[in-house]
């Protein structure tokens, strides 16, 4: 099972990683891995709501400090699930 989640993830990583300079390699290269494995799986699936989210508190000095429970609700999920997988 965690064989096949790995590979699952890194089918849908890698081609949105290697093929292209984005959001993702722009704005968040300095988040943990986890995070930018959920941001990239996002983007695959096309589902950017989070990608977008964390795009304008990342640009956004003022809220910055204030976004990180914000942040924290969009990966969370995501990022546990990926962890319990990896581990």
């Amino acid at each position: 099972m965690q064989y096949e989640a790995r590979g699952l993830l890194e089918e849908l990583v890698e081609p949105v990683v290697d093929d292209s300079v984005t959001i993702v390699e722009q704005h968040y290269s300095n988040y943990p891995g986890e995070v930018q494995a959920v941001i990239a799986v996002e983007r695959a699936e096309g589902k950017l709501d989070g990608v977008y989210t964390m795009w304008l508190i990342a640009n956004d000095a003022d809220r910055a400090d204030d976004a990180v429970s914000t942040i924290n609700d969009i990966v969370s999920p995501y990022s546990r699930a990926i962890q319990d997988n990896f581990a």
